[in-house]
Protein backbone atom coordinates (compact mmCIF):
# COMPACT_ATOMS: atom_id res chain seq x y z
CA UNK A 1 0.00 0.00 0.00
CA UNK A 2 1.07 3.86 -0.58
CA UNK A 3 2.31 5.70 2.28
CA UNK A 4 -0.21 6.84 5.01
CA UNK A 5 -2.23 10.61 5.22
CA UNK A 6 -0.27 10.81 8.60
CA UNK A 7 -1.67 14.72 9.10
CA UNK A 8 -5.12 13.32 8.68
CA UNK A 9 -5.17 10.78 11.23
CA UNK A 10 -3.19 12.86 13.85
CA UNK A 11 -3.58 11.17 17.31
CA UNK A 12 -4.98 7.87 16.21
CA UNK A 13 -2.49 5.28 17.20
CA UNK A 14 -2.02 6.74 20.21
CA UNK A 15 -5.91 6.38 20.65
CA UNK A 16 -6.30 2.99 19.74
CA UNK A 17 -2.84 1.27 20.49
CA UNK A 18 -3.04 -0.62 23.49
CA UNK A 19 -0.68 -2.92 26.09
CA UNK A 20 -0.06 -6.33 25.19
CA UNK A 21 -1.79 -7.39 28.14
CA UNK A 22 -5.26 -5.81 26.91
CA UNK A 23 -4.41 -7.11 23.26
CA UNK A 24 -4.06 -10.91 24.65
CA UNK A 25 -7.11 -10.43 26.47
CA UNK A 26 -9.17 -9.72 23.35
CA UNK A 27 -7.00 -12.76 21.37
CA UNK A 28 -6.26 -10.62 18.27
CA UNK A 29 -2.93 -11.75 16.19
CA UNK A 30 0.41 -10.07 15.37
CA UNK A 31 -1.16 -8.80 12.62
CA UNK A 32 -3.57 -6.51 14.73
CA UNK A 33 -0.95 -4.91 16.69
CA UNK A 34 -1.03 -1.15 14.56
CA UNK A 35 -4.04 -0.18 12.44
CA UNK A 36 -3.57 0.14 8.56
CA UNK A 37 -4.42 4.15 8.15
CA UNK A 38 -5.78 5.53 4.75
CA UNK A 39 -4.03 5.82 1.50
CA UNK A 40 -2.27 8.81 1.01
CA UNK A 41 -2.94 9.04 -2.68
CA UNK A 42 -6.43 7.67 -3.84
CA UNK A 43 -8.99 6.20 -2.34
CA UNK A 44 -10.39 2.93 -1.18
CA UNK A 45 -13.03 1.36 -3.88
CA UNK A 46 -15.93 -1.01 -2.00
CA UNK A 47 -19.07 -1.52 -2.13
CA UNK A 48 -22.40 -2.89 -0.44
CA UNK A 49 -23.64 -6.25 -2.78
CA UNK A 50 -26.84 -7.49 -1.83
CA UNK A 51 -27.80 -10.64 -1.73
CA UNK A 52 -31.18 -11.06 -3.98
CA UNK A 53 -32.24 -12.71 -7.29
CA UNK A 54 -30.24 -10.36 -9.38
CA UNK A 55 -27.04 -10.85 -7.56
CA UNK A 56 -26.66 -13.91 -6.15
CA UNK A 57 -28.60 -15.86 -3.67
CA UNK A 58 -25.59 -16.62 -1.39
CA UNK A 59 -23.40 -13.59 0.12
CA UNK A 60 -20.58 -15.23 -1.38
CA UNK A 61 -21.98 -15.91 -4.73
CA UNK A 62 -23.54 -12.11 -4.94
CA UNK A 63 -19.59 -10.92 -4.40
CA UNK A 64 -18.21 -13.31 -7.16
CA UNK A 65 -20.77 -11.96 -9.57
CA UNK A 66 -20.20 -8.44 -8.79
CA UNK A 67 -16.66 -8.89 -8.64
CA UNK A 68 -16.63 -10.16 -12.14
CA UNK A 69 -18.49 -7.69 -13.62
CA UNK A 70 -16.53 -4.75 -12.37
CA UNK A 71 -12.82 -6.80 -13.13
CA UNK A 72 -11.34 -6.64 -9.72
CA UNK A 73 -11.39 -7.18 -6.06
CA UNK A 74 -13.11 -4.13 -4.47
CA UNK A 75 -10.92 -3.15 -1.14
CA UNK A 76 -13.89 -2.74 0.92
CA UNK A 77 -16.74 -4.73 2.03
CA UNK A 78 -19.92 -2.75 3.68
CA UNK A 79 -21.91 -4.64 5.68
CA UNK A 80 -24.69 -3.98 8.75
CA UNK A 81 -25.21 -5.24 11.75
CA UNK A 82 -28.53 -4.98 14.22
CA UNK A 83 -27.94 -4.80 17.77
CA UNK A 84 -28.93 -8.51 18.49
CA UNK A 85 -26.56 -10.07 16.20
CA UNK A 86 -22.99 -10.73 15.97
CA UNK A 87 -20.66 -8.07 15.11
CA UNK A 88 -18.57 -10.64 12.91
CA UNK A 89 -19.93 -13.70 11.21
CA UNK A 90 -18.36 -16.58 9.28
CA UNK A 91 -19.15 -14.67 5.66
CA UNK A 92 -16.92 -11.47 7.15
CA UNK A 93 -14.05 -13.45 8.58
CA UNK A 94 -13.86 -15.02 4.81
CA UNK A 95 -14.01 -11.15 3.05
CA UNK A 96 -11.35 -9.97 5.52
CA UNK A 97 -9.49 -13.42 4.48
CA UNK A 98 -10.02 -12.61 0.57
CA UNK A 99 -8.04 -9.63 1.38
CA UNK A 100 -11.16 -6.91 1.57
CA UNK A 101 -11.08 -4.66 4.67
CA UNK A 102 -14.42 -4.82 6.05
CA UNK A 103 -16.57 -1.54 6.83
CA UNK A 104 -18.62 -2.62 9.92
CA UNK A 105 -22.15 -1.00 10.62
CA UNK A 106 -23.57 -1.85 14.12
CA UNK A 107 -26.83 -0.14 15.15
CA UNK A 108 -28.72 -0.25 18.11
CA UNK A 109 -32.17 -1.38 16.11
CA UNK A 110 -32.85 -4.86 17.01
CA UNK A 111 -34.01 -7.62 14.28
CA UNK A 112 -37.14 -7.78 15.68
CA UNK A 113 -37.80 -3.72 15.15
CA UNK A 114 -37.20 -2.48 18.79
CA UNK A 115 -34.32 -0.09 19.39
CA UNK A 116 -31.99 -0.19 22.21
CA UNK A 117 -31.97 2.93 23.65
CA UNK A 118 -28.62 5.02 23.14
CA UNK A 119 -29.23 6.45 26.58
CA UNK A 120 -28.71 3.16 28.22
CA UNK A 121 -25.71 2.22 25.99
CA UNK A 122 -24.31 5.35 26.96
CA UNK A 123 -25.14 4.27 30.64
CA UNK A 124 -22.42 1.36 30.45
CA UNK A 125 -25.57 -0.92 30.57
CA UNK A 126 -24.68 -2.49 27.25
CA UNK A 127 -20.81 -3.25 27.92
CA UNK A 128 -20.88 -7.02 27.36
CA UNK A 129 -22.36 -6.71 24.01
CA UNK A 130 -19.77 -3.88 23.21
CA UNK A 131 -17.00 -6.00 24.49
CA UNK A 132 -18.23 -9.22 22.11
CA UNK A 133 -18.24 -6.81 19.71
CA UNK A 134 -14.59 -5.63 20.40
CA UNK A 135 -13.25 -9.08 20.90
CA UNK A 136 -15.16 -10.44 17.46
CA UNK A 137 -13.35 -7.34 15.65
CA UNK A 138 -10.36 -8.29 17.11
CA UNK A 139 -10.06 -11.91 16.39
CA UNK A 140 -10.26 -10.73 12.45
CA UNK A 141 -6.58 -9.90 12.57
CA UNK A 142 -6.89 -7.25 10.12
CA UNK A 143 -8.21 -3.53 9.82
CA UNK A 144 -11.25 -3.04 10.32
CA UNK A 145 -13.80 0.50 9.70
CA UNK A 146 -16.31 0.58 12.57
CA UNK A 147 -19.78 2.55 13.07
CA UNK A 148 -21.87 2.58 15.65
CA UNK A 149 -25.34 3.38 14.07
CA UNK A 150 -24.76 4.86 10.87
CA UNK A 151 -27.50 7.49 9.79
CA UNK A 152 -28.89 8.07 13.45
CA UNK A 153 -31.01 11.08 11.62
CA UNK A 154 -33.58 8.27 10.91
CA UNK A 155 -33.68 6.56 14.29
CA UNK A 156 -34.53 9.67 16.39
CA UNK A 157 -37.74 9.26 18.79
CA UNK A 158 -38.63 7.72 22.05
CA UNK A 159 -38.65 3.82 22.33
CA UNK A 160 -40.16 1.66 20.56
CA UNK A 161 -39.86 3.15 17.50
CA UNK A 162 -36.45 5.06 18.38
CA UNK A 163 -33.61 5.31 20.47
CA UNK A 164 -33.71 8.66 21.58
CA UNK A 165 -31.97 12.49 21.17
CA UNK A 166 -29.26 13.42 18.92
CA UNK A 167 -27.10 14.52 22.55
CA UNK A 168 -27.65 10.63 23.58
CA UNK A 169 -26.57 9.19 20.05
CA UNK A 170 -23.74 11.32 20.75
CA UNK A 171 -22.84 10.33 24.05
CA UNK A 172 -23.55 6.50 22.70
CA UNK A 173 -21.07 6.54 19.85
CA UNK A 174 -18.60 8.22 22.23
CA UNK A 175 -19.01 5.38 24.82
CA UNK A 176 -18.63 2.68 22.35
CA UNK A 177 -15.48 4.18 20.84
CA UNK A 178 -14.30 5.04 24.30
CA UNK A 179 -15.17 1.18 25.38
CA UNK A 180 -13.50 -0.32 22.31
CA UNK A 181 -10.22 1.70 22.18
CA UNK A 182 -9.23 0.22 25.29
CA UNK A 183 -9.92 -3.56 24.19
CA UNK A 184 -8.82 -3.40 20.59
CA UNK A 185 -6.29 -2.28 18.17
CA UNK A 186 -6.78 -2.84 14.46
CA UNK A 187 -10.10 -0.52 14.27
CA UNK A 188 -10.95 2.62 12.38
CA UNK A 189 -13.89 4.59 13.83
CA UNK A 190 -16.27 6.24 11.27
CA UNK A 191 -19.26 8.01 12.12
CA UNK A 192 -21.42 7.83 9.00
CA UNK A 193 -24.37 10.49 8.37
CA UNK A 194 -26.90 11.40 5.62
CA UNK A 195 -25.06 13.71 2.93
CA UNK A 196 -28.57 16.13 3.19
CA UNK A 197 -27.05 16.66 7.01
CA UNK A 198 -24.32 19.11 6.17
CA UNK A 199 -26.57 20.45 2.93
CA UNK A 200 -29.08 21.59 5.92
CA UNK A 201 -25.85 23.03 8.20
CA UNK A 202 -27.12 20.52 11.09
CA UNK A 203 -23.77 18.34 11.60
CA UNK A 204 -23.00 20.32 14.98
CA UNK A 205 -26.29 18.19 16.13
CA UNK A 206 -25.24 14.88 15.33
CA UNK A 207 -21.34 15.22 15.15
CA UNK A 208 -19.57 13.40 18.16
CA UNK A 209 -16.45 15.51 17.89
CA UNK A 210 -12.88 14.86 16.12
CA UNK A 211 -11.63 12.63 19.14
CA UNK A 212 -13.76 10.31 18.35
CA UNK A 213 -13.48 10.02 14.26
CA UNK A 214 -10.60 8.50 12.28
CA UNK A 215 -12.80 9.59 9.13
CA UNK A 216 -16.40 10.88 8.45
CA UNK A 217 -18.41 9.12 6.30
CA UNK A 218 -21.19 9.52 4.38
CA UNK A 219 -24.41 8.28 2.55
CA UNK A 220 -25.88 10.12 -0.40
CA UNK A 221 -27.95 9.55 -3.34
CA UNK A 222 -29.71 10.64 -6.26
CA UNK A 223 -33.33 10.26 -5.88
CA UNK A 224 -34.16 10.65 -9.07
CA UNK A 225 -37.25 8.19 -10.33
CA UNK A 226 -37.37 6.84 -6.82
CA UNK A 227 -39.99 6.50 -4.13
CA UNK A 228 -40.74 7.43 -1.16
CA UNK A 229 -38.39 9.98 -1.31
CA UNK A 230 -38.61 10.92 -4.68
CA UNK A 231 -37.04 14.15 -6.17
CA UNK A 232 -34.90 15.67 -9.11
CA UNK A 233 -31.84 14.18 -11.04
CA UNK A 234 -29.06 15.59 -9.18
CA UNK A 235 -25.40 15.95 -9.61
CA UNK A 236 -22.84 13.97 -7.47
CA UNK A 237 -21.32 17.46 -6.64
CA UNK A 238 -24.66 18.54 -5.20
CA UNK A 239 -25.45 15.03 -2.97
CA UNK A 240 -21.60 15.52 -1.70
CA UNK A 241 -20.06 18.94 -2.05
CA UNK A 242 -21.29 19.81 1.52
CA UNK A 243 -20.04 16.74 3.52
CA UNK A 244 -16.83 17.32 1.80
CA UNK A 245 -16.71 21.18 2.81
CA UNK A 246 -17.49 19.74 6.78
CA UNK A 247 -14.41 17.04 6.48
CA UNK A 248 -11.94 20.07 4.96
CA UNK A 249 -13.98 22.15 8.05
CA UNK A 250 -12.93 19.37 10.58
CA UNK A 251 -9.47 18.16 9.22
CA UNK A 252 -10.45 14.57 9.05
CA UNK A 253 -10.52 12.28 5.94
CA UNK A 254 -13.91 11.56 4.03
CA UNK A 255 -15.62 8.30 3.11
CA UNK A 256 -18.44 8.23 1.13
CA UNK A 257 -19.78 5.27 2.47
CA UNK A 258 -22.92 4.43 0.32
CA UNK A 259 -23.57 6.12 -3.03
CA UNK A 260 -26.19 5.64 -5.88
CA UNK A 261 -28.20 5.94 -8.90
CA UNK A 262 -30.99 4.50 -10.64
CA UNK A 263 -31.02 5.14 -14.89
CA UNK A 264 -33.25 7.90 -16.31
CA UNK A 265 -35.76 6.22 -18.64
CA UNK A 266 -35.99 8.82 -20.84
CA UNK A 267 -32.05 9.55 -21.41
CA UNK A 268 -30.03 7.07 -22.20
CA UNK A 269 -26.57 6.72 -20.45
CA UNK A 270 -27.03 9.68 -17.86
CA UNK A 271 -26.66 7.06 -15.39
CA UNK A 272 -23.00 6.22 -16.86
CA UNK A 273 -22.44 10.25 -17.13
CA UNK A 274 -23.68 10.68 -13.73
CA UNK A 275 -20.91 7.67 -12.63
CA UNK A 276 -18.39 8.99 -14.49
CA UNK A 277 -18.99 12.73 -13.03
CA UNK A 278 -18.80 10.81 -9.52
CA UNK A 279 -15.04 9.54 -10.45
CA UNK A 280 -13.91 13.03 -11.39
CA UNK A 281 -15.52 14.53 -8.19
CA UNK A 282 -13.67 11.80 -6.23
CA UNK A 283 -10.47 12.21 -7.55
CA UNK A 284 -10.52 16.13 -6.71
CA UNK A 285 -10.96 16.04 -3.72
CA UNK A 286 -7.69 15.36 -1.87
CA UNK A 287 -9.10 14.45 2.05
CA UNK A 288 -11.55 11.60 0.33
CA UNK A 289 -10.13 7.99 1.12
CA UNK A 290 -13.01 5.74 0.24
CA UNK A 291 -16.13 5.29 -1.85
CA UNK A 292 -18.55 2.53 -2.08
CA UNK A 293 -21.31 1.83 -4.28
CA UNK A 294 -24.55 0.47 -2.80
CA UNK A 295 -25.19 -2.63 -5.26
CA UNK A 296 -28.81 -2.62 -4.35
CA UNK A 297 -32.31 -2.13 -5.65
CA UNK A 298 -34.07 -1.85 -1.98
CA UNK A 299 -36.16 0.74 -3.89
CA UNK A 300 -37.47 -1.65 -6.52
CA UNK A 301 -38.32 1.63 -8.47
CA UNK A 302 -34.61 3.04 -9.14
CA UNK A 303 -32.12 0.24 -8.71
CA UNK A 304 -29.03 1.44 -8.29
CA UNK A 305 -26.85 -1.83 -9.01
CA UNK A 306 -23.97 -0.94 -11.04
CA UNK A 307 -25.31 -3.18 -14.08
CA UNK A 308 -28.23 -1.57 -15.04
CA UNK A 309 -27.45 -1.06 -18.32
CA UNK A 310 -24.02 -1.78 -20.51
CA UNK A 311 -23.20 1.78 -19.90
CA UNK A 312 -23.68 2.55 -16.73
CA UNK A 313 -21.44 -0.57 -15.70
CA UNK A 314 -18.94 0.13 -18.25
CA UNK A 315 -18.79 3.59 -16.53
CA UNK A 316 -18.29 1.98 -13.03
CA UNK A 317 -15.49 -0.59 -14.37
CA UNK A 318 -13.85 2.54 -15.61
CA UNK A 319 -13.88 3.90 -11.98
CA UNK A 320 -12.83 0.95 -11.17
CA UNK A 321 -9.76 0.71 -13.22
CA UNK A 322 -8.41 4.18 -12.55
CA UNK A 323 -5.40 4.00 -10.75
CA UNK A 324 -6.60 6.91 -8.78
CA UNK A 325 -8.90 3.87 -7.01
CA UNK A 326 -6.24 1.45 -6.78
CA UNK A 327 -4.47 1.99 -4.07
CA UNK A 328 -2.48 -1.22 -2.78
Amino acid sequence: MRSCRSPMVTGLLAATLVTAALTSSVGTSARAAVVEPWPEDGALFGAYVEVDSHTGRTREAAWANFESMAGRQMDVDRQFKRWDEPCVNASDRASADAGRRLLISWTAKRRNGSYESWSRIASGAADPLIDACATALAALGATVEFTFQHEPETNTGPLPGGAGTPADYQAAYRYVVERMRTQVSNVLYVPIFMAITPRQKKMSTWYPGNAWADAVGFDGYNWYGCVNPTGAWVTPKFVFDAAHSFTVSVNKPMVIAEWGTGEDPAVVGRKAKWISDLSVMAKSWSNLVEINIYHSARNRHCPRYSDTSPSSQAAFNAMGADPHFNTQ
